[in-house]
């Protein structure tokens, strides 16, 4: 749900951050494991469960999907020109 996710994304922000990366170069992307939601396609089908809802992340969540995510991932620019730097 919408709560969990901003938890995550305000738990792993301070840890991405003080690992080198540019944050506005970092995208976070809800999904679900179980269920597919989001990965492939912004709605997902249950097949574990009738039970399980699949609609709720539409509520609130309007960004892109986990492959539309990765699609349009642009990699940083290294100088490959340079000696190794380790």
């Amino acid at each position: 749900d919408e709560e969990r996710y901003n938890e995550i994304q305000r738990c792993l922000t301070p840890l991405i951050r003080a690992s080198g990366f540019v944050m506005k170069r970092v995208r976070f992307v809800p999904v679900s494991g179980l269920t597919g939601v989001n990965v492939k396609d912004r709605e997902g089908k249950s097949e574990v469960s009738e039970a399980v809802d699949v609609s709720g992340l539409n509520k609130w969540y309007q960004g892109i999907t986990l492959l539309e995510a990765i699609d349009t991932f642009v990699p940083a620019k290294r100088d490959i020109d340079n000696s190794l730097r380790v």
